[in-house]
């Protein structure tokens, strides 16, 4: 078993296997934030709870658009290939 990125990956005879942290944030002008775990993911093949993550809340969100607004002239400075 190794970790590759937030997945831990498994084989188990010759098969991937990846298996979830419990809990997921969201990403917000290049921050994590974890303020719930309000959403629940589901595996579709078990029906059974894979992990819960992170859902923005309208002041997130306001944030977030606040953010992209300051990113625009930096980023489109940026050359193609930065």
């Amino acid at each position: 078993m190794h970790l590759n990125g937030r997945l831990r990956v498994a084989r188990n005879h010759g098969a991937l296997r990846m298996r979830l942290n419990p809990n997921y944030p969201y990403y917000l002008a290049n921050r994590s934030h974890q303020p719930n775990a309000d959403l629940e993911i589901t595996n579709k093949f078990t029906g059974e709870l894979a992990t819960r993550v992170a859902i923005a809340d309208e002041t997130a969100i306001d944030r977030a658009i606040a953010a992209a607004v300051k990113a625009e002239k930096p980023m489109r400075a940026l050359r193609p290939y930065e």
